[in-house]
């Protein structure tokens, strides 16, 4: 417990620091709205969620965001530092017997390459520390996380050349051994199991009652794409470049948020070696884990039945609405960029 008057960067110092740290693709951003939407809410409890004006007026819109730990150059958390800036501009911070809220998906990976939880403990010596972690099945979180690298990073190869390089269940080991190494209090949901229910998750985790926080007015929040849209933001990667999510994927899922997305297609070849990595991988993980939250490994039967089909990956088609979405979007940005 923090002692009385215990300072911290802008005044006393909370008791408690809760860390929601993603993992990429399991549900933040909804849960982000969430949270904004219950800001005041979540004060009248002892949970202080300090956000900007307008980064919380995305997030309560429903749109893409990042929480309220905003990333430095590179969109990562490195260097070190990132808590101590975050704390000093959170002024005023709740005081003893008071809770820092925190939530950023790439604290994930921070936990373990950069000491995050270490530089957490250096701010707030005497604070509580929490960890919400959420993982997610591995074809699932792969098809997802492809997705994502499509519609964010620039990616432009296929589903099948990304599946090697898929290694987030080591990633949740490195993260799960730092945590334990910095002494906070770590509870894991499987988003694959939850998916649902996330925002009830949240509470059970900050110890709310249920209905204590609002739902975003969206049932999706930085969703995944159809294959048409898939495709037409990969060919906008390889002409244009990842900047180009902006007018393409980044419109498309704000504006039609509840667009149901589509698988994209893989080889039986590389499906086979996912799983046999993935059994792999994820064994050393599911021992530490309770079992209602383990990952779940699905026969190569299943996978291929939820692949479509060559003929089906080859045949795209949009929506008149994705039509009319795209042709605002790129109407506006030639109109900006016609000089005079």
């Amino acid at each position: 417990m923090t002692r009385p008057g215990a300072l911290g960067p802008t005044g006393p110092a909370p008791d408690c620091i809760c860390i929601h740290a993603g993992h990429g693709k399991t549900g933040s951003s909804y849960i982000q709205s969430s949270l904004a939407l219950s800001q005041e809410r979540l004060a009248e409890q002892g949970l202080f969620y300090p956000i900007g004006a307008e980064d919380r007026a995305r997030a309560g819109a429903g749109h893409i965001n990042e929480g309220n730990l905003v990333p430095g150059p590179g969109r990562t958390l490195h260097p070190k530092g990132s808590f101590r800036r975050f704390a000093c501009r959170a002024a005023p911070l709740p005081g003893p017997g008071k809770t820092l809220l925190v939530s950023n998906e790439n604290i994930f990976r921070s936990i373990a390459e950069a000491g995050f939880l270490d530089e957490a403990r250096a701010v707030y010596p005497r604070a509580r520390l929490r960890v919400l972690l959420f993982i997610r099945d591995p074809f699932e979180h792969a098809v997802s996380a492809y997705q994502q690298n499509v519609k964010r990073q620039g990616r432009a190869d296929s589903f099948s050349d990304f599946l090697p390089g898929y290694r987030m269940p080591a990633a949740v080991l490195a993260a799960l051994h730092a945590t334990n190494a910095a002494g906070a209090e770590l509870v894991v949901r499987n988003y694959s199991r939850h998916k649902r229910a996330l925002v009830e998750c949240v509470e059970d985790w900050l110890g709310l009652a249920r209905g204590a926080l609002l739902r975003p007015r969206a049932r999706r929040v930085n969703r995944s794409l159809t294959r048409a849209e898939l495709e037409l933001q990969r060919a906008f990667n390889r002409s244009f470049g990842k900047a180009s999510s902006r007018f393409i994927s980044d419109v498309l899922c704000n504006e039609l948020p509840d667009i149901t997305p589509e698988p994209p297609h893989a080889t039986h070849e590389a499906l086979a070696e996912f799983l046999e990595r993935m059994r792999a991988l994820t064994a050393p993980v599911n021992a530490l884990l309770p079992r209602a939250e383990h990952y779940h490994i699905e026969s190569l039967a299943a996978l291929c039945a939820q692949m479509p089909s060559e003929a089906q990956a080859r045949s795209l088609h949009l929506t008149p609405a994705q039509i009319r979405v795209l042709a605002h979007s790129l109407s506006a940005r030639i109109k900006a960029a016609r000089p005079g």
